[in-house]
């Protein structure tokens, strides 16, 4: 292999990020979330989740930099510098933090994997929530790529979003 086409290789596996899944469920491509904000991108490119089970987790290793008062999304600072927004469910703000419960703090570090916020899921359902799950790259527009990866069924170590610097 020529030495400038491996160097190119390399660079490119090396700028590539990986957002795990941070819900077990079927993966969806962001335009097929019923609700605007997210479809048309508005907050940033990424992906959904119709989660199977009732925790979200941390999608990369890094910080959580906000929880929203209604425990149903959160904001988080990756150690590579994306900022990530996880929203559970749609229009859940209204519940204000009722069937939600928060399991870290704001500034708190997080590995990837690490379980961020319990809801009870069947409660939800039953309320007749939608529960398609944004996980989107809030400052999207700093790298080259943003994308979902394949429709298909995830767990929390699937790979659900790439990224290129």
């Amino acid at each position: 292999m020529f030495k400038g086409l491996k160097d190119l290789l390399e660079k490119e596996e090396t700028s590539k990020i990986v957002l795990k899944s941070p819900f077990r469920g079927k993966l969806l491509p962001l335009y097929k979330v019923p609700d605007p904000q997210f479809s048309d991108e508005l907050l940033g490119k990424g992906a959904a989740v119709m989660p199977s089970q009732g925790y979200a987790a941390a999608p990369i290793d890094g910080t959580i930099i906000n929880v929203f008062k209604g425990k149903n999304a959160f904001n988080m600072l990756s150690e590579t510098g994306e900022e990530i927004l996880v929203h559970i469910g749609l229009d859940t703000t209204k519940l204000h933090g009722e069937h939600f419960e928060l399991l870290v703090e704001k500034n708190q570090t997080v590995k990837q994997g690490d379980k961020v916020i319990k809801f009870n899921l069947e409660k939800l359902v039953e309320l007749g929530y939608n529960m398609c799950s944004p996980v989107v790259v809030s400052n999207s527009v700093e790298y080259e790529y943003v994308a979902s990866l394949e429709e298909r069924e995830v767990d929390y170590d699937d790979d659900i979003i790439e990224i290129r610097r």
